[in-house]
């Protein structure tokens, strides 16, 4: 299991070329520090509760894509207070 205790968003930014907000996400666990690049495709105008929790998504759906997620029932959690909004 992967229980994401700390969420720090650095250099988040909209693009105006791909309409898409972009960052990247690092996220502290018991053991270990991932480091994700995320997007989200979130008009320009968008609140930043909307667009953490866009980025958040991705960063889900890319974990659950690595080796040691993809083919296994092994858990990714976020702690209640991991991502400050």
């Amino acid at each position: 299991m992967m229980h994401i205790l700390n969420v720090e968003v650095k250099d988040c930014c909209f693009s105006e070329e791909t309409g898409r907000y972009k960052a990247t996400v690092l996220m502290d666990g018991h053991e270990n520090r991932i480091c994700i690049q995320a997007a989200t495709d979130l008009a320009q105008a968008a609140r930043t509760r909307d667009v953490l929790h866009g980025l958040m998504a991705d960063v889900i759906r890319q974990m659950k894509r690595l080796p040691e997620y993809r083919n296994t029932t092994r858990e990714i959690t976020l702690a209640p207070t991991a991502l400050q909004i």
